[in-house]
């Protein structure tokens, strides 16, 4: 038996990996690269791809969340992260 959501979560992997190569190559702005982690990042809580994937595409992509922690909580909830400021 063929595990389909394992299935459905490579064929998502390898659609932003293709898509980041590609915008890579053609040299994806700064803007564009956020917009795609979105993408990504939203993709890995509703478990359309597991947490290794998205880590791996973090990589690919050249984005560090450590480094977006602020900008991630006000993305989730519009209020900075506890202790910073805008």
């Amino acid at each position: 038996m063929v595990d389909v959501s394992s299935q459905w979560s490579q064929e998502t992997f390898d659609n932003y990996k293709e898509i980041i190569e590609r915008g890579l190559a053609n040299g994806m702005p700064e803007k564009a690269k956020l917009i795609l982690y979105g993408r990504i990042f939203h993709s890995s809580e509703i478990d359309e791809i597991g947490s290794r994937q998205f880590r791996e595409l973090e990589r690919l992509l050249g984005i560090n969340a450590d480094d977006l922690q602020n900008e991630l909580e006000f993305a989730l909830t519009g209020l900075p992260q506890p202790g910073q400021t805008t």
